[in-house]
C-alpha cells in the first residue's frame, strides 16, 4: 500500500513532541528534587539549633560565653535573625511558586478526602507566596509570620499522607524511611516562623517610625 507523503513528517513530529515532553518532566523532577533538598538541609541546619537558643537563651548564654561575657552580642543575635528571616522568606517564596509550575507532585499528596485538589495547591502556593513576601515588610512581618504557621499546620495532612499511604513522587527518594523522617521538619518550619512572631529591633524601629 503507498503512503501518504505527509505521513512521515506527521510521525516525525509527534516523536519530537514525546522527547520534548520527556525532557521537560525530567527537568521538571530534577528542580522539585532540588528545592526540596534545599529547604530541608535550611531547615535541619539553621532553624533547629536557632529555635533552641531563641527559647533556652538563658541556658545557652554561659555555654557561649567568654570571661563571663555572651559569646554573641544582641546585635549579633538580630543580624543573624535577619539573616534566616531572608532565608526562610526565599525558600517559602520559591517553593510556593513551584506550586504553580510544578503543580503535579503536590496534587499527588493532597489527602483524598479533600475536594478540588489542583485549586487547594494553587491556594497554598499563593499564600506561600505572600507569606514569604510579607515576612520581609516590617509592617505586617509578624502577622505573616502567624500567617505561615498556619499554612504549615494546614498543609501538613498531604504529608502525612505521603507517608502513611507510600505515595511515589518522581524525582524524591522512594524510601517509606524519608518519608517518615521529612514528617518532624515540619515542626522545625513551624519554629522557624514562630520565631518572627517576636517584635525583634527591626519591628519596633519600623513601628517608632510609623508613630512618629
Amino acid at each position: 500500500m503507498r503512503h501518504l507523503p505527509d505521513e512521515k513528517p506527521v510521525y516525525l513530529a509527534d516523536e519530537s513532541e514525546s522527547e520534548n515532553k520527556q525532557s521537560y518532566n525530567t527537568f521538571e523532577r530534577l528542580l522539585f528534587l532540588i528545592i526540596i533538598f534545599i529547604i530541608t538541609v535550611l531547615s535541619l541546619v539553621f532553624a533547629l539549633p536557632i529555635f533552641v537558643f531563641a527559647k533556652a537563651k538563658d541556658l545557652l548564654i554561659p555555654v557561649l560565653s567568654v570571661g563571663g561575657k555572651s559569646a554573641l552580642s544582641s546585635k549579633e543575635i538580630n543580624t543573624y535573625k535577619e539573616i534566616f528571616r531572608v532565608i526562610l522568606a526565599v525558600s517559602i517564596v520559591v517553593v510556593g511558586v513551584l506550586h504553580f509550575a510544578v503543580a503535579e507532585p503536590f496534587i499527588k499528596i493532597v489527602p483524598p478526602y479533600l475536594p478540588y485538589h489542583r485549586l487547594l495547591v494553587y491556594v497554598s502556593g499563593f499564600f506561600e507566596i505572600l507569606g514569604g513576601i510579607g515576612l520581609l515588610i516590617p509592617s505586617v512581618s509578624r502577622a505573616a509570620a502567624w500567617g505561615l504557621i498556619a499554612l504549615f499546620i494546614a498543609v501538613f495532612p498531604a504529608n502525612i499522607n505521603m507517608a502513611v499511604n507510600h505515595i511515589h513522587i518522581d524525582g524524591v527518594p522512594d524510601s517509606p524511611l524519608f518519608q517518615w523522617v521529612r514528617l518532624p521538619s515540619q515542626a522545625i518550619l513551624i519554629a522557624w516562623a514562630w520565631w518572627y512572631t517576636k517584635p525583634s529591633d527591626r519591628d519596633k524601629e519600623a513601628n517608632m517610625s510609623q508613630t512618629n
